[in-house]
């Protein structure tokens, strides 16, 4: 219940919620995690590395610990120190597609592409499924200027999985940009047609949601 309510951005109730699951079994380091997200969605990052610190002491091994650490990190400019964190992260959980995407990005910034490049396909090996990986190692491999038909085969298995992502226009341009440097001019047309025809429905998605309706 309390990450249904941080997921509906009501963070009174999840804290109702995450409390009580500590006062049931005070063991739950999850709980205490969560606490910690609930903080940092407050912008109490003081209070939330608290929270957070407290789960790991509790259980060394608590999932999206270092994750959340490091978006606490990344929150103060600290970069360094995320990227110390989300490789803890993937380090200590099997799963750990979101810091892989994540870390990927920050070594983007930090001009590491070969690191990058890694961490992006690790996320996808993580998860087949994660479109925004697939995407974005797309991308990569189009701004390096090799690799074009992985990036298209990368490009269009994101489009499969995450055809609803908010990140699908990005599958589109980068086919785009291929097709165009191949002097295939038509499909170029279509699939930066498809982009933006993507991103006016997700712009009209939001301001129908901002408006209430």
């Amino acid at each position: 219940m309390g990450e249904l309510h941080v997921d509906l951005n009501q963070l009174d109730k999840a804290e109702e919620a995450f409390r009580q699951s500590l006062i049931d079994d005070t063991r739950v380091a999850a709980a205490r995690n969560a606490l910690g997200v609930v903080a940092m969605k407050r912008g109490d990052f003081g209070k939330a590395e608290e929270e957070i610190l407290a789960a790991l002491k509790q259980k060394p091994d608590v999932k999206l610990a270092h994750y959340n650490l490091a978006l606490l990190a990344e929150q103060r400019g600290d970069v360094q120190t995320a990227i110390r964190e989300y490789q803890t992260e993937i380090q200590t959980q099997p799963a750990a597609f979101k810091a892989a995407f994540n870390l990927g990005r920050l070594l983007e910034q930090s001009g590491n592409a070969a690191g990058q490049e890694e961490a992006l396909r690790l996320s996808i090996q993580l998860n087949p499924s994660f479109a925004e990986g697939h995407f974005y190692l797309a991308k990569l491999l189009l701004d390096q200027n090799r690799a074009f038909d992985e990036a298209i085969s990368l490009a269009r298995r994101g489009l499969q999985v995450g055809a609803r992502s908010p990140y699908a226009p990005l599958g589109h341009y980068v086919l785009a940009d291929i097709y165009s440097r191949r002097g295939q001019h038509a499909e170029a047309q279509r699939e930066a047609s498809r982009g933006r025809a993507l991103e006016a429905a997700t712009r009209a998605r939001r301001s129908a949601g901002s408006s209430g309706r």
